[in-house]
């Protein structure tokens, strides 16, 4: 990696990646009217929801703080 903000960025597009890949194995239960296998997926998918979230926070609070020592004050006063 470059920097941490490319792990980050890795971060969030993997698991982007994975929200993507759970819903095409949804939409093909779907399709199979294997409904059983939709509500276990749905927990999946809920899951990733705050995997998201977590992904794409953890980037906006490395961006906040940025790679100066005056970052972490920033953070402070918000």
């Amino acid at each position: 990696f470059a920097d941490l903000r490319n792990v980050l960025e890795t971060y969030l597009s993997m698991e982007i990646d994975v929200t993507e890949s759970i819903n095409k194995i949804y939409d093909a239960c779907l399709k199979s009217k294997d409904f059983q296998a939709t509500k276990l997926l749905e927990w999946f998918l809920h899951e990733q929801i705050e995997e998201e979230d977590n992904a794409r926070r953890t980037l906006e609070i490395y961006d906040l703080i940025g790679t100066e020592l005056d970052g972490l004050f920033k953070i402070d006063v918000q």
